[in-house]
């Protein structure tokens, strides 16, 4: 849990911190502990291994079987297969999802061995839990826990075009409306994380034995395993009120620095998709990280993990001490894997490059401004600040209570200031906002 400190009346009490976007600001310049932590990753796109085992109880009734396995193009078929290769011992087939219909993918083989009557699928499935989460019409995992069919799963076309003029990418993967983000805390993102995860996976395996498990028409599922990580996206997204213009002096600041060459070993990757730019730093051969504009005010920061010769599990027995896990249990390992990772690089990033964030404006001073201090005082205020680029703190009744003081220092447009005038506390403006003034009066 993150807080803040304050002094009150003598004593040091715990703030929990809270963000009216339901994400941590970039406009308060914390360091990457701050913006990285492992509790609130999130998921993005996932590749597991999977596994299952159908056995049809009357070879008289293959091609029946056949057509509920997808050979027949039904209108809610999980997967649609191909005939590849076919002899005396075993035929072959080529199985996938059809494009647009679930919000999860199955791709892979399917054997069909007649000694044993049994079909036996090895297949990567693709799943999303943020995608997943965001067609939700209901935030509450309870709620989606609870629904008795299987619409939680369908890729509906008007969500879909809902979601992509969302996002600047075009894609379905994000998560609108506050209640969707989490709420306005932090604190728990973790359990919100892990649950997702498990509504998602139990709707995922109710469909699959729905499907594949149907006793009345020659078909038993005796297995069903989701085996091991193959690929995973694990991301964190900050609030900016221009993340564009900030992604755009990123990108430039990482581009003009050999310095991040060399600290990478790989160059450095800008490219886009739709009104998106991005740019990405290779951390290995097998690990990427990416920053882009995923909405017009949210800046995602993107970990990803590539399953190439082993080296995933080599990071999640290294993280876990141990050489058997779980699927679950691996990805919670590349989570605190991926914190790590970004925090480092984050901080090479700050050190080594000359960025600054210069988005600040106007409009989003005086907003913050008036959020904060009352009618009556909001003029003498912004002269204070426009002219001295500080305040000393003041009396219940005066321009500057602490009241006030802290809640300007919440929204990143005063820091507190260890200098002291007149034996009160002073604030000095933070210098996002004393830049903007600089530019704003033609100082240098």
């Amino acid at each position: 849990m993150t807080h803040l400190f304050v002094l009150i009346e003598g004593v040091e009490r715990a703030v929990r911190y809270r963000s009216r976007s339901g994400m941590r600001s970039l406009l308060l310049n914390k360091g990457p502990e701050f913006y990285f932590s492992p509790d609130e990753a999130r998921y993005d796109h996932i590749r597991l291994r999977m596994a299952a085992r159908i056995r049809t109880t009357n070879e008289e009734e293959l091609d029946s079987v056949l057509g509920l396995l997808g050979e027949i193009s039904e209108p809610e078929a999980i997967i649609h297969s191909t005939p590849r290769d076919q002899s005396s011992t075993q035929s072959r087939y080529d199985i996938y999802t059809p494009q647009q219909r679930w919000l999860f993918s199955i791709k892979g083989k399917m054997k069909w061995i007649p000694q044993r009557l049994l079909f036996s699928i090895e297949a990567d499935l693709h799943i999303n839990p943020t995608r997943f989460h965001a067609y939700q019409q209901t935030a509450s995992l309870d709620e989606i826990r609870e629904q008795q069919d299987f619409h939680s799963l369908w890729d509906f076309p008007s969500r879909r075009e809902l979601l992509s003029n969302q996002a600047l990418d075009g894609g379905t993967n994000v998560l609108i409306g506050l209640q969707h983000l989490g709420g306005t805390t932090f604190d728990a993102r973790a359990d919100l994380r892990r649950n997702l995860l498990q509504v998602y996976h139990s709707k995922l395996t109710d469909l699959m034995v729905c499907h594949w498990h149907r006793p009345d028409q020659n078909m038993e599922l005796e297995e069903l395993r989701f085996r091991q990580v193959g690929d995973a996206e694990i991301y964190w997204e900050l609030y900016h009120p221009d993340a564009v213009s900030y992604v755009a002096d990123l990108s430039a600041a990482i581009a003009r620095c050999d310095a991040l060459a060399r600290t990478f070993d790989a160059p450095v990757e800008r490219d886009g998709a739709q009104n998106a730019r991005w740019v990405k730093l290779p951390l290995t051969k097998a690990i990427d990280l990416k920053f882009y504009a995923k909405t017009g005010d949210r800046v995602r920061c993107e970990v990803t993990y590539k399953g190439r010769d082993g080296r995933l599990d080599q990071i999640v027995r290294r993280r876990l001490g141990r050489d058997r896990w779980t699927w679950e249990d691996a990805l919670e390992a590349l989570v605190h894997d991926a914190s790590e990772r970004i925090q480092t690089a984050w901080t090479t990033i700050m050190d080594n490059t000359s960025f600054r964030d210069q988005t600040a404006d106007l409009a989003d001073f005086m907003g913050r401004l008036n959020e904060c201090v009352p009618d009556e005082n909001r003029r003498l205020m912004l002269s204070f600040l426009l002219n001295h680029r500080r305040v000393s703190e003041t009396l219940p009744e005066g321009i500057a209570p602490r009241s006030v003081c802290t809640a300007l220092c919440r929204v990143g447009i005063l820091r507190r200031s260890r200098l002291r005038h007149g034996g009160g506390t002073n604030y000095a403006l933070s210098p996002d906002y004393v830049a903007m003034f600089d530019r704003l009066q033609g100082r240098s």
